[in-house]
């Protein structure tokens, strides 16, 4: 049976944005090791455009390259 969480991160104009979101990312990684064995399935919103580069979507698409996760988007023959 797999994990399920959601995730939501803070928007554009959030102070310390990018603190809060490299913190919750930490603790997702924490996470993610105490239930190693687990499926593990993150869903919510991560409040940036993963397919543009800026500060939020830069960090998180390196956590997900750095943790051998998938973006579901991505695996779709989908442009949405």
């Amino acid at each position: 049976m797999p994990t399920v969480s959601s995730l939501y991160l803070p928007c554009v104009g959030t102070a310390d944005r990018l603190c809060i979101i490299e913190e919750t990312l930490n603790d997702v990684c924490e996470w993610m090791q105490k239930f190693h064995t687990s499926v593990i399935i993150v869903g919510g919103d991560f409040n940036s455009d993963l397919d543009k580069s800026n500060s939020a979507s830069d960090l998180i698409n390196t956590f997900v390259k750095d943790n051998y996760l998938y973006r579901y988007d991505q695996l779709q023959n989908n442009t949405n």
